[in-house]
């Protein structure tokens, strides 16, 4: 089957009310249906406060056609609606990701619970959160989270798959699962609690595995033409990439971009030195003053 190309799903952020001036990242989301007869994918972008916090979040399913979609879509739903539930856990950010995707795998239990023929289900998931503290992640499976940062890229996630074993030499086998969510005990989990900076300029790339089809250098290539346009052309000529190969057995690519991110605020003055800043001019003025009155009394 020859690959389609993709039908995108532009998302715009909201305008920003009255007097505020916090940035708004920009967002897209594409998917190709690749060689493949259903799409398994699931994608999803989900505004959580005012435009400058949003969860990002691609699934991959597996299991048939029918069950690896449903195990995609049910993922996606339950975890975007648990965390959004979540993220002010006292515990952290992290607890939060930790009981969001317990609270997903749980989800693909239930779903399998009295279904024979969906035996076997189960999604990779990367979640990213994306806020004015910088991003936070969890995932498993092989899906992927990029960053992309002044003509580089850099894989965050961790690729629970053999092909990121010691030793492998290559080959479709490089595409089983380590981990996966499955409603059983997870295997692997990369979490990453703790915000890392995003700054000005940067990209983010949620994919499911269908986009490495492309090496990292062809990855790397379209970076260094399109990221400086926003995400939605990066997003779009890595899935237009994907869809000129023709590979054979292409696999359902989805792709999310998040970008436009604002300059990251200057480090906070210590209190001593602003201390100092304010006392150095008053006791210029001080020594002045004592210096007229001296010289008045002489």
């Amino acid at each position: 089957m020859a690959a389609r190309k993709p039908v995108p799903a532009p998302r715009a952020s909201r305008p920003a009310p009255r007097g505020e001036t916090a940035a708004r990242p920009k967002t897209w989301a594409g998917a190709l249906l690749g060689a493949r007869e259903s799409q398994q994918d699931t994608s999803l972008l989900e505004d959580l406060s005012d435009g400058t916090e949003l969860l990002a979040l691609v699934a991959d399913g597996m299991g048939g056609h029918a069950a690896g979609a449903l195990a995609s879509q049910t993922v996606a739903k339950r975890f975007a609606a648990a965390f959004l539930r979540l993220r002010s856990d006292p515990a952290g950010l992290g607890a939060a990701l930790r009981r969001a995707l317990d609270e997903a795998n749980l989800s693909v239990a239930e779903a399998q619970h009295g279904h024979p023929d969906r035996s076997g289900m189960g999604t990779t998931l990367i979640a990213a959160h994306v806020s004015p503290r910088g991003l936070a992640w969890i995932s498993v499976g092989d899906s992927v989270l990029l960053l992309c940062r002044a003509g580089t890229i850099r894989r965050l996630n961790e690729d629970h798959s053999l092909r990121s074993l010691p030793g492998f030499t290559g080959g479709r086998q490089g595409n089983l699962l380590r981990s996966a969510i499955t409603g059983d005990e997870l295997a692997l989990v990369d979490c990453s609690p703790e915000p890392l900076r995003l700054e000005a300029g940067d990209t983010l790339v949620l994919a499911s595995d269908g986009l490495l089809t492309l090496s990292g250098d062809e990855i790397l290539d379209l970076v260094g033409k399109h990221s400086a346009d926003g995400p939605e052309a990066l997003g779009a000529a890595l899935i237009e990439a994907v869809n000129r190969r023709q590979d054979p057995k292409q696999d359902n690519c989805s792709v999310v971009t998040v970008g436009g991110f604002a300059a990251p605020p200057p480090p906070p003055v210590p209190p001593s030195r602003a201390g100092l800043r304010l006392l150095l001019p008053l006791a210029i003025v001080l020594v002045l003053v004592c210096a007229a009155a001296a010289a008045l009394v002489w």
